[in-house]
């Protein structure tokens, strides 16, 4: 089955809502009123390793597919494969202040027409990325997070002061795969942490009567 190309498809984009949208940190966005539509739409034609695969099954057949084959194609990860589609930040603005994420310890995805966090129809795999650092992956968001609000563990050491929080996800759901790209500049405002080694330790020399010392760390 011969599928449009992203570039046939792209017009779509900003048309369909009813998805999700990253709450926390939250996303700021050019028009509120379609926060939870897709960026774009890819096919099988993105790359030969999908060609010609069955595409038209339910989402969990189509995300089995999707999982087998992605280790085929040309790409390192969903960010990359996001990248040669030329997908950006969309309706999510850049050119804000930063959010503090000094105190955080999690992201959250939610659809709250629905109360849902990822759609329960949309199987996909999602990426959390700090610049060119990956802080997370997860072939099925769906199923790891059914919750609403879908709240996931982030590590933001790995940011020092300003960065771009990306978030990718891709849904399964149709032949057509709906592709998400929500951003947030970021900053982290958190000294570096103390290395395990270091301590507040005082050595206290004692001597007793026969001379023999003897040493105690408080």
């Amino acid at each position: 089955m011969k599928l449009p190309t992203l570039a046939h498809l792209s017009t779509l984009v900003g048309f369909v809502q009813g998805h999700g949208y990253l709450s926390n940190p939250p996303a700021q966005f050019r028009d509120s009123s379609t926060k939870t539509s897709y960026n774009g739409i890819t096919s099988e034609s993105i790359d030969p390793a999908f060609a010609g695969l069955k595409w038209n099954g339910d989402a969990d057949a189509n995300l089995k597919t999707f999982t087998t084959s992605f280790k085929k194609t040309k790409f390192t990860s969903l960010k990359n494969m996001f990248d040669v589609a030329k997908i950006d930040c969309g309706n999510t603005r850049i050119d804000v202040s930063p959010i503090d994420v000094s105190n955080m310890n999690s992201m959250s995805w939610q659809n709250d027409e629905y109360k849902e966090g990822f759609i329960n129809s949309h199987s996909g795999p999602g990426e959390t990325w700090f610049d060119d650092t990956m802080v997370f992956q997860n072939d099925d968001c769906r199923s790891a997070y059914p919750k609403y609000t879908a709240v996931i563990p982030i590590d933001y050491s790995s940011c020092k002061g300003k960065c771009l929080f990306e978030f990718y996800f891709i849904g399964l759901h149709e032949p057509n795969h709906q592709m998400y790209k929500q951003c947030v500049p970021i900053v982290n405002s958190n000294k570096a942490t103390p290395s395990a080694n270091t301590s507040n330790e005082t050595k206290i020399t004692i001597t007793y009567s026969n001379g023999e010392k003897s040493f105690r760390c408080f």
